[in-house]
C-alpha cells in the first residue's frame, strides 16, 4: 500500500491518487491504481470513484462516513444536495459494493437524452497559488461542477482537458497537455453558474418542492408567465431562447449545448417528479439575477424552504405584505409605451398578455388608460391646430380631421370650442331683424 499524503478541504480523491503516484518511485500508473484503490484503471476515474471501499482500507474513513468523504471530495458533493435522502442509503451501500452504474445513475439522475461530461479542469491562478503555498498543484472539487467554468475566486476562466486518460494528471502536467479554455462568452452567467452550483453543494439537502414554488414564482413576478398553474410552454421556451444563459450554453462543451433550447425545463416545473442538479443550477441561474452573489443567496434560502415572495423578501409574518400584480419589467414599460403596439414590440409578447397584465391590476389599467388618453388628445389638438395654421383661410369642418374633432369635442370641449369657434360652419347663423311697417 502507498503511503497517501494528506488531502485538502477542496481537493479531489482523484487528485489524492494522482499526486500520491506522482510522489512514489513507481512509472506505471496501473500499478499505483491497483495499491491505491484496487484497480487497474482508477486514472480514468477522476469524476466519480467506481468504489469507495478502499477509502476504508486506506483509512481514509471508517465505513459508514466513506461516502461523507467521496461526496466532500468529488463532484458527488455536486449532486448529493438533489438527491432524495431515502436513496441516501442505498447509494452509500453500492459505492461500497463497487456497483458503479447504478450507484452513478442515482448520484447524478443522469439522463440519456440530456448527457454531461465532466472534463478535469483547472484555473491558471489557482495553480500558481497553490505552488506557493503548497509546493503541489491539485484538483480543486469546485473546478470539476459540470456548471462551473470560471473560477470564483480569481475570477477566472477554467481551462479543460477532454477524455479520460490512462496516466494519472495533475493540473500542472496540463499545462503542456493540449488544452483548450471555455470559448468566450457571457462572464457575468458563468459567474452565477459557478456560484449557484457551489452554494447547492454546500448544503445538505435541497427542498426540491421549495425551489420549484420559487423558481415559479420568480417566473411570474418576471412577467414570463401568468399563472404558477397552467401555462402556455411556448412562452416558457421564447424567453429561455432570449436568455442570456441560452446564448452562454451555446458556446459551452461537454454536452451543454444540448440544454440550450430549453425543452427540459417545462418537465422540471410541472411534470417531473425526479430532481436533476444541472437542470436546476441552469434553470435557477437564469432567472435574471442582478449578481452572481444575490443568486446564490436566494438559492439557498428557497432550497432551506424559507418563504420567499415574489418581491424577493423572506416572510417575517404569517400574512404577506400585499404584492403588485403585475411584473415590475412590465409595468416600467407600460409607464413608457404610447401603444400598445408598442408595448407588445417591447415585451415581445401578444396583445391579450398586456391586457391580463392590467386586467389584473386595475390602478395600472387606469393609469394606462388616461395615459394613452392624454397623448391621443394632444396628438389630435396639435394636428387640428397645424391644419388651422397652415391655412388660415379654412372656414369648414370639412377640411379637419372629423376623428380629431370628435376627440377632442368628447375629452377637451375647451380646445374643442376654441378651434371650432374659428369655423363659419361652426358660429350660429345670424338672427334676421324682423320687417317693420
Amino acid at each position: 500500500m502507498m503511503n497517501l499524503p494528506a488531502i485538502e478541504n477542496d481537493e479531489t480523491l482523484y487528485s489524492l491518487c494522482a499526486t500520491a503516484h506522482s510522489m512514489s518511485a513507481s512509472s506505471s500508473s496501473q500499478r499505483s491504481s491497483l495499491s491505491l484503490i484496487g484497480t487497474l484503471h482508477g486514472t480514468l476515474q477522476h469524476d466519480l470513484p467506481a468504489s469507495i471501499q478502499w477509502l476504508v482500507e486506506c483509512r481514509l474513513a471508517e465505513k459508514d462516513t466513506a461516502s461523507k468523504v467521496a461526496r466532500r471530495h468529488s463532484i458527488a458533493a455536486y449532486y448529493f444536495p438533489f438527491v432524495s435522502p431515502s436513496r441516501l442509503p442505498l447509494i452509500s451501500d453500492l459505492w461500497l459494493a463497487g456497483k458503479t452504474t447504478h450507484a452513478r445513475r442515482l448520484i447524478q439522475s443522469s439522463s440519456r437524452t440530456l448527457p454531461v461530461a465532466h472534463p478535469l479542469k483547472w484555473c491558471g491562478a489557482c495553480i500558481e497559488e497553490d505552488l506557493r503555498k503548497l509546493g503541489r498543484s491539485y484538483w480543486h472539487v469546485a473546478h470539476q461542477f459540470p456548471t462551473t467554468w470560471r473560477c470564483s475566486r480569481h475570477d477566472f476562466s477554467l481551462a479543460y482537458i477532454e477524455g479520460r486518460h490512462k496516466r494519472w494528471l495533475l493540473p500542472r502536467s496540463c499545462l503542456l497537455q493540449r488544452s483548450a479554455t471555455v470559448p468566450s462568452g457571457n462572464a457575468a452567467m458563468a459567474s452565477i453558474l459557478s456560484t449557484v452550483g457551489e452554494t447547492a453543494s454546500k448544503l445538505e439537502s435541497v427542498q426540491i418542492t421549495s425551489i420549484r414554488q420559487a423558481t415559479l414564482n420568480r417566473l411570474q413576478a418576471m412577467g414570463v408567465i401568468h399563472s404558477t398553474r397552467r401555462v402556455h410552454h411556448d412562452r416558457v421556451l421564447a424567453w429561455f431562447r432570449s436568455n442570456p444563459l441560452s446564448t452562454f450554453l451555446r458556446q459551452a462543451p461537454a454536452g451543454l449545448a444540448r440544454f440550450s433550447e430549453g425543452e427540459w425545463i417545462a418537465p422540471m416545473l410541472w411534470r417531473q417528479k425526479r430532481s436533476n442538479a444541472v437542470r436546476w443550477v441552469l434553470l435557477w441561474s437564469a432567472l435574471d439575477w442582478s449578481t452572481s452573489a444575490e443568486a446564490g443567496a436566494f438559492f439557498c434560502d428557497a432550497a432551506s424552504a424559507l418563504p420567499i415572495v415574489r418581491a424577493g423578501q423572506i416572510e417575517l409574518f404569517e400574512e404577506a405584505l400585499p404584492t403588485p400584480n403585475t411584473p415590475f419589467k412590465v409595468s416600467s414599460v407600460l409607464e413608457s409605451a404610447s401603444s400598445y403596439e408598442e408595448a407588445m414590440r417591447i415585451l415581445q409578447v401578444p396583445r391579450n398578455q398586456i391586457a391580463r397584465w392590467l386586467e389584473a391590476d386595475p390602478e395600472m389599467r387606469a393609469r394606462w388608460r388616461q395615459r394613452l388618453q392624454k397623448e391621443r388628445v394632444e396628438g389630435a389638438l396639435q394636428r387640428l391646430i397645424g391644419s388651422v395654421l397652415r391655412d388660415p383661410s379654412i372656414s369648414s369642418a370639412a377640411s379637419l380631421s372629423s376623428a380629431d374633432l370628435r376627440l377632442l369635442k368628447s375629452h377637451a370641449p375647451q380646445e374643442y370650442e376654441a378651434i371650432t369657434s374659428r369655423l363659419a360652419s361652426f358660429r350660429p347663423r345670424q338672427g334676421t331683424l324682423p320687417f317693420i311697417n
